[in-house]
C-alpha cells in the first residue's frame, strides 16, 4: 500500500512540474546595425589616481617593467596595465572627474602601444604563446576603442576632444598593428 502510495504521489508531482510553454511569435523586424560588443574582462584595477597614495602604485608598475626580463611576459604585463588604466578611466569618468580620467586613459594608451612595439620584437618566433598573447593585445585594443567610441558618444562630457584625440591614437595604433601583422 505504501508503495502504490507513493507511485501515486511521486506520478502527480512529476505531471505537476509540467507545463505547458508557448512561444510568443515576434514581428519579423529589422536587425539592428549596432555592433556587438567586445567580449573582454578588464580586471580590477585597484587603487586610481585620485588616491594620494597612487604614486607608489606607478613606481612599482614601472620597477616592475624594468626587472621583466623575459618579453613575453613584458608584452603580457604592459597590456595587463593597459587593461587596468582603461578600467581606471572608465571609474574615474563615474565619479565625474573627466580630465584625469582623459590623462588616466592616454597612459594606458601609451601602455598598450608599448606592447604592439614590444610584440613585433618577439613575433618572428610563432609559437603558441606568442600567438595568444597577440590575442589578447587584439582583445585589449578592440575593448579600448569600444569603451573610447562610448565615452565619446556620452553628450555630458566637457572634454571629448581630448577623448576623440585618444580615440584616433587608438585607430592608428589598430592599422598599424594590422599593417605590420
Amino acid at each position: 500500500m505504501l508503495k502504490v502510495l507513493a507511485a501515486v504521489i511521486v506520478a502527480f508531482s512529476f505531471f505537476g512540474m509540467l507545463t505547458l510553454a508557448l512561444a510568443q511569435e515576434s514581428s519579423p523586424q529589422a536587425p539592428k546595425s549596432s555592433p556587438s560588443p567586445v567580449i573582454y574582462s578588464l580586471p580590477f584595477p585597484g587603487i586610481l589616481p585620485d588616491h594620494p597614495l597612487f604614486f607608489v602604485k606607478v613606481l612599482r608598475d614601472k620597477i616592475l617593467l624594468i626587472l621583466i626580463s623575459n618579453q613575453v611576459k613584458r608584452v603580457d604585463f604592459l597590456i595587463l596595465l593597459a587593461d587596468k588604466y582603461l578600467k581606471m578611466s572608465m571609474m574615474l569618468l563615474d565619479k565625474n572627474k573627466e580630465d584625469l580620467a582623459a590623462k588616466t586613459l592616454a597612459d594606458g594608451v601609451g601602455y598598450l602601444s608599448q606592447a604592439e612595439v614590444e610584440i613585433f620584437k618577439i613575433s618572428n618566433s610563432n609559437t603558441s604563446e606568442v600567438r595568444s598573447l597577440k590575442d589578447r593585445f587584439e582583445g585589449s585594443l578592440a575593448k579600448e576603442q569600444e569603451v573610447v567610441e562610448g565615452i565619446i558618444n556620452r553628450t555630458d562630457l566637457n572634454s571629448v576632444d581630448q577623448f576623440n584625440r585618444l580615440f584616433t591614437q587608438l585607430k592608428t595604433l589598430a592599422d598599424d598593428y594590422n599593417l605590420k601583422k
